[in-house]
């Protein structure tokens, strides 16, 4: 008896180091990729070489970048797809980088994947022209999609990464949970810097820096049927959206149920600094279970003439429980600091919201109502929003 128990044993141990062993390290330059070479025939080869290296990849390995540029060229996406426990990483934001030449695909497409982590890598490119003209909806930075099979699709973190001047979105989560952005950098844009689209939930977006987009900084838009809900939207620093001849909010809520948005700090955006809505345009549903709190809001809007935080509906479904407290609005840009209403063509209302606290400092002399409030509204709790001039 104690011999057969000494041998299951030795046989459990035996497994659980054949299992361990499995996991490698896979350095993208083993696989012939060259760096800082950006020739035409070593990019079209690189993009090759660096899709063997994902395809090669199993449970728990680790896919390293090397420090420099890697060009890539060719007309598909670098996929991830179907795989789980993987990292990828590289030498910091500023120093490993895949540089597109082709920019009309993503970057790196991420299927049906969970429990992957991507750090300390940049995606950029250099070749896309035109700011929020020269755009293509299939060519994000990051594309993470879940949609085939959404219960696979979960637990995908970006961690001190870099986004720069792609087609479309700089990072795009679709049917996924359970993941976020965290410590990031998304500049230069030509769509929305961040963008959680449909279905998602439990996401995190906390602690980064979205600059120069031409659409929202960050959005939340779930659709008709297909709610995100339980987004963390927190402690970023969001800069310009909406530029050029776009129209973009800095913190976009749009179909979709218990978010909050705290600690951000959000100016210079074309249209509201901050916009919880259900609006036609994107097919949105019902939004409900709003927290706004502790967001500084300054100069935005720049062009449109909406107030800086904006709650409304232009679709036959209701916008409700937002919670908009403790705030600061500086040098806002029209005559509205906050604005709730219901819009034509849809019938839906704005209701049981709170606004509790949110000082406008309208040194500029813009203000003429510091909170308005418009049609199709009832039940609202508003005070101590002073104006001072």
């Amino acid at each position: 008896m104690h011999e057969r128990r000494i041998l299951f044993y030795f046989i459990l141990l035996a497994f659980s180091i054949s299992t361990v062993s499995f996991a490698r390290t896979i350095k993208i330059v083993d696989y012939q990729v060259v760096v800082n070479n950006s020739s035409d025939s070593v990019a079209t080869k690189n993009k090759t070489q660096i899709q063997l290296a994902f395809n090669d990849a199993k449970q728990g390995d680790q896919i390293e970048f090397p420090n420099g540029t890697i060009y890539y060229k060719g007309n598909f996406n670098i996929k991830l797809k179907n795989k789980s426990s993987i990292n990828l990483y590289g030498s910091g934001m500023n120093n490993s980088i895949l540089a597109s030449k082709d920019p009309s695909y993503s970057a790196i497409q991420f299927m049906n994947c969970s429990y992957i982590v991507v750090r300390d890598l940049q995606v950029y490119s250099p070749y896309t022209t035109d700011m929020c003209t020269d755009c293509d909806s299939t060519a994000s930075g990051f594309y993470i999609d879940g949609y085939a099979n959404p219960s696979d699709a979960h637990n995908i973190e970006f961690r001190s990464v870099k986004v720069n001047n792609t087609r479309t979105s700089g990072i795009v989560f679709y049917y996924i949970k359970q993941s976020g952005v965290w410590n990031s950098q998304i500049v230069n844009i030509h769509g929305a810097g961040i963008q959680i689209n449909e279905a998602c939930s439990t996401m995190n977006i906390e602690y980064n820096y979205v600059y120069n987009t031409c659409d929202d900084n960050i959005a939340t838009v779930g659709t008709e049927g297909h709610p995100n809900s339980s987004i963390g939207i927190k402690n970023n620093t969001l800069s310009y959206a909406g530029v050029s001849s776009r129209s973009g909010s800095g913190i976009t809520v749009e179909g979709s149920n218990f978010v909050e948005v705290h600690n951000n700090t959000i100016d210079h955006s074309d249209s509201a600094g901050i916009r919880v809505a259900s609006e036609g345009t994107w097919h949105a549903g019902g939004v409900n279970e709003v927290d706004v709190k502790y967001n500084v809001v300054s100069y935005s809007p720049k062009k449109t003439n909406h107030p800086s935080i904006l709650v409304y509906t232009s679709t036959n479904y209701d916008v409700k429980n937002v919670h908009i407290t403790d705030n600061q609005i500086w040098y806002p840009q029209t005559s509205r600091g906050i604005a709730l209403y219901g819009e034509n063509p849809g019938n839906g209302q704005v209701h049981d919201c709170q606004v509790i606290g949110n000082p406008i400092y309208d040194y500029l002399r813009r203000i003429q109502v510091a909170v308005f409030v418009g049609q199709r509204t009832y039940n609202l709790t508003i005070y101590n929003n002073p104006v001072y001039q």
